[in-house]
C-alpha cells in the first residue's frame, strides 16, 4: 500500500444460510408446540340464595372452599346482626365459580338447595372463560400423553435392541440380579420415582374426588342438627 492512500476494503464476512445460527453459536432449542392457552384469571363473586335456617358460616364456607379459592365470604345481616338467607362469595379464580355452580345445585341442606347466581358481566366472562380453559387442558393432556407413549416406544426400542444374555453368563447375571434384588427391594421401592399423574382433561375429571368431600361435610353437618 502506497503511503497516503486509504486501506482496502475489507471482504464481507459470510452469513450463515437463513434459520442457522451465527457461527460459534449453540442451535436454538426447538419451539414448544403451540396451542390453547389458559385463560387470563380473574376474580369472580357468587351469589349464594334460600340459606336454610341453622346452616351456619363456617359449615358453609368450608363448603365452598371444597369447591375453589375463596377470598372472601361475606353473610349479609339484619340491623340486629341476624344472619340473612343469603350471601357473597368471592373466588379467586372462574374455575371455582363454575364448580360451585356445577355441584352445589346437587347438594341439599335439609332438603333447601341453594340459589346461586353471577351478574351479566361476570356470566358474560364465564361464557369465554370455560370453553378457553377446556380447550387448553385438554392440550395439555394430548401434550402428556403423546410425551408418554414417545418414551415407550423409545425404551421398547431400547430393550429390543439389547443382546439376549446366553449360556453360563447368562446364568449367572441372573442369579446374582436376583440376590440384588432381595436384599435391596424396600430400598428399591422407597426410592423409587413416583409415576406422574396425569393433568386432568378437563375440570370436571376432580369433581368425584371433591364431591366425595363435599358430602362427607354436609353428612356431619346433618348428623349435628
Amino acid at each position: 500500500m502506497m503511503p497516503g492512500m486509504p486501506p482496502p476494503p475489507r471482504a464481507p464476512m459470510p452469513m450463515p444460510p437463513r434459520g442457522m445460527p451465527p457461527r460459534g453459536m449453540p442451535p436454538a432449542a426447538p419451539a414448544a408446540p403451540s396451542g390453547p392457552r389458559m385463560p387470563v384469571e380473574r376474580m369472580c363473586t357468587l351469589y349464594v340464595g334460600k340459606i336454610p335456617e341453622g346452616l351456619d358460616d363456617d359449615t358453609l364456607q368450608a363448603a365452598l372452599q371444597c369447591l375453589g379459592k375463596v377470598m372472601r365470604w361475606k353473610r349479609t345481616k339484619d340491623p340486629s346482626g341476624k344472619p340473612k338467607g343469603f350471601g357473597f362469595c368471592d373466588f379467586a379464580t372462574g374455575e371455582g365459580v363454575l364448580r360451585a355452580m356445577r355441584m352445589l345445585k346437587e347438594i341439599s341442606f335439609n332438603g333447601a338447595q341453594l340459589l346461586l347466581k353471577v351478574d351479566a358481566k361476570t356470566q358474560e366472562f364465564l361464557n369465554t372463560y370455560g370453553p378457553q380453559r377446556d380447550a387448553a387442558l385438554a392440550f395439555i393432556r394430548e401434550q402428556f400423553d403423546a410425551k408418554k407413549a414417545s418414551e415407550a416406544e423409545a425404551k421398547a426400542a431400547t430393550e429390543a435392541t439389547e443382546p439376549p444374555k446366553e449360556g453360563e453368563a447368562a446364568a449367572e447375571t441372573k442369579e446374582g440380579e436376583a440376590a440384588e434384588a432381595k436384599e435391596g427391594e424396600a430400598a428399591e421401592v422407597k426410592e423409587a420415582p413416583a409415576e406422574a399423574k396425569p393433568p386432568p382433561a378437563n375440570d370436571a375429571e376432580a369433581d368425584p374426588e371433591i364431591a366425595v368431600k363435599l358430602h362427607e361435610l354436609v353428612a356431619t353437618w346433618h348428623a349435628a342438627q
